[in-house]
């Protein structure tokens, strides 16, 4: 058995904290609010991503009282360090020598999600968020095309205040051009889960996406309508993503935690299939997931996870002890101490 550990210096709250644990498939991050579950599981997708998913100024992560943070991150063979002070300076390295975040990213790529992240009982721009998740991770381009289209919109929405719709019409070319590889991937994914459903032995639930434009024209003669409103109408912040169970919304189909239960499956799988397929260590981050589940259902999950196949890696924040076979990370009230 590998082992593998994590030590954080001046991280949020952390001030100088460290734990190793074994290279198990499930590690479980247990403590109270406020006692540093998150940002642990924030600190190792910051040295992959070199960004939060908690806030835009990475700055902030730095603790008030110093002016640098390190993170340090071992997995079994590799040791993955990284550094950033308030002056803008910042290292990267893997086993010691300097690194680039793409080359960490070729062993395992972070996925992160919160319990309240669910594509089954979220609303629409939730569950746009949650499939465009799971295409960026699993779909070669999508990630560039889904980026680029954020920063065409944003020219479009200067220009439909001025009214420009010379400058527009160009705008538009771009946009369908991005938007076709956006919804075509969407698609893919929403196709990919129905596959999982059937196999899992969900029969009766349907995942479907409708477009918000069919033809370049369908976007283009939107217009004038845009230029009137002051605002975009159609686009890929527009598709509008169903989840229906026996013919009905999801949504209010099941209880709360039934709606979980059954998109935790769904994901897990998805991960793991991606996993097998394609060689791809993947490490997921998974916040308070379980807060609405009972022992039943968790056990369930955590039973599907020990019998995949695929390089995953899981750590799971939980107020409450999950399983007894499982590693636990302890967090005491005292923010950062073990």
């Amino acid at each position: 058995m590998y082992k593998c550990s994590i030590s954080l210096e001046n991280f949020r709250n952390f001030r100088d904290f460290y734990v190793d644990f074994p290279c198990e498939k499930i590690i479980v991050v247990q403590g109270g609010n406020g006692t540093g579950k998150t940002s642990i599981l924030e600190a190792i997708f910051y040295l992959f991503h070199g960004t939060s998913f908690r806030v835009r100024d990475v700055y902030t992560l730095i603790n008030k009282n110093s002016n640098y943070f390190k993170i340090s991150f071992n997995l079994g063979s590799l040791e993955l360090f990284t550094f950033l002070d308030a002056f803008g300076n910042k290292k990267v390295s893997l086993n010691g020598e300097n690194a680039n975040r793409s080359i960490l990213k070729k062993y395992f790529i972070p996925v992160y999600s919160i319990g309240r992240e669910n594509l089954i009982d979220g609303s629409f721009s939730d569950k746009r968020k949650v499939v465009d998740k799971l295409a960026s991770l699993s779909i070669n381009g999508f990630r560039n095309a889904l980026y680029k289209y954020e920063r065409v919109s944003k020219n479009k929405k200067e220009s439909i205040l001025l009214g420009d719709l010379l400058t527009l019409r160009a705008i538009n070319e771009k946009l369908f051009e991005l938007y076709s590889i956006i919804h075509k991937g969407r698609r893919k994914v929403l196709n990919r889960l129905s596959c999982l459903a059937q196999k899992l032995g969900f029969y009766n639930i349907e995942f479907n996406i409708e477009p918000s434009i069919y033809d370049f024209y369908d976007l283009d003669n939107a217009l004038d309508l845009e230029v009137k409103e002051g605002k975009a109408l159609k686009g890929a912040n527009f598709d509008t993503i169903f989840v229906k169970l026996e013919g009905l919304d999801a949504r209010t189909y099941l209880s709360h935690g039934e709606k979980q239960f059954l998109w935790l499956v769904l994901f897990f799988r998805f991960i793991q299939e991606f996993s097998e397929e394609s060689g791809q260590g993947i490490l997921m981050l998974m916040d308070e997931v379980f807060s609405v589940l009972d022992d039943e259902k968790t056990n369930r999950l955590i039973e599907s996870i020990q019998n995949d196949k695929g390089n995953v890696m899981y750590f799971f924040t939980s107020q409450r002890e999950i399983g007894k076979k499982h590693f636990h990370i302890y967090l005491e009230k005292e923010y950062g101490r073990v």
